[in-house]
């Protein structure tokens, strides 16, 4: 079965700096970056606030637009920390659209550049019902599909109230980029396939109308979920154990140590490795807490305590999943390291 996974693309990046002695992101500036003319475009994300001229990154899903701040992502840089914008892109694309080539001298082999769009596995194999579509796979870092008669290629990004589409059409000489700096929603989707529409004589379809159903729907399912949380913190319940309790250190095998202390009638959490970041904890009931965190992007997700004997020994806490899809289990007790 398929299923896409960000650290795939770090483990190559891994890979790459064993066989070439380089890093990645210095591997790719002087083989790509500089032949293709991308000046513009940076291999991490560190400084980006002081850079002039930049997108800065949003969120809606709790409120109105809300603009958040840069998230440091350099260490899954092969997957996520490239910066780039339309006119760099654009001379990626010209590469794509003339086998490897930009102005005329080869960049990457052409057979290099066909083994990257070979499918790989199939991520989908009936007919859709929503667009002219019949197949769509996975090669080396890009989708492929049909649409009403030409092969397609593509890929999504997405990072710190960033998302991004890169499409590319050969037999037709056509490329796409779209990006955005509002994380929730799905206009960057609905675009694409709104050009690709009209360049590829399918009868018009509202995109965005399409995409927006299910944007409302789970916004509806966010909103729920929001009032159900207030509600509970609205009520003032007293914990089932002292505030005091539940601050310490906690530990995660994977993620490391977070550590939560009293402040009023809040628990405040911190991050070992997101030194900007904090949750604030108000008590729910049945040793839950709302956790609201600093950065919107991060979310708004209840944390569960679990308590022997009048103390707190661990604590499982959950960010927006579109940072992490699972929940991290973290316990008092280092030799009881637990991941959930």
């Amino acid at each position: 079965d398929y299923g896409y996974c960000n650290s795939g693309f770090l483990v190559a990046g891994q890979i790459l700096e064993k066989i070439t002695g380089q890093t990645w992101g210095s591997y790719v500036e002087e083989n790509m970056l500089k032949p293709l003319g991308m000046n513009n475009t940076y291999m991490n994300t560190a400084g980006l606030s002081q850079r002039d001229n930049i997108a800065y990154p949003h969120n809606n899903l709790y409120s109105s637009i809300t603009k958040i701040p840069f998230d440091l992502v350099d260490n899954l840089g092969p997957a996520t920390s490239m910066v780039s914008n339309v006119k760099d892109l654009t001379n990626w694309l010209m590469l794509q659209l003339d086998s490897g080539k930009y102005n005329g001298k080869e960049v990457l082999p052409w057979s290099v550049l066909q083994k990257t769009r070979d499918i790989n596995i199939l991520t989908g194999s009936r007919k859709s019902n929503f667009y002219p579509t019949h197949f769509r796979g996975y090669g080396l870092g890009v989708y492929s599909t049909d649409y009403n008669g030409r092969q397609v290629y593509w890929h999504t990004g997405g990072a710190f109230g960033h998302v991004t589409n890169v499409c590319f059409i050969p037999e037709e000489n056509i490329g796409i980029t779209i990006l955005t700096n509002n994380d929730y929603q799905s206009f960057f989707e609905a675009l694409r396939y709104q050009i690709m529409d009209a360049y590829l004589g399918v009868p018009y379809t509202d995109r965005s109308k399409f995409q927006w159903g299910f944007f409302e729907q789970n916004k509806k399912q966010t909103d729920a979920t929001m009032a159900a949380m207030k509600k509970r913190v609205d009520a003032k319940n007293s914990p089932s154990i002292k505030l005091e309790e539940y601050t310490g250190e906690y530990f995660n095998t994977v993620y490391g140590k977070i550590t939560i202390s009293k402040s009023d009638n809040l628990l405040i959490c911190r991050f070992q490795h997101h030194p900007d970041l904090i949750g604030y904890m108000q008590y729910m009931d049945n040793n839950e807490f709302q956790v609201t965190y600093s950065n919107i992007g991060y979310g708004i997700y209840p944390a569960k305590f679990y308590v022997t004997n009048g103390k707190a020994n661990a604590v499982e806490i959950k960010s927006n999943e579109f940072v992490e899809s699972d929940a991290y289990l973290f316990a008092k007790d280092p030799q009881g390291l637990m991941i959930k």
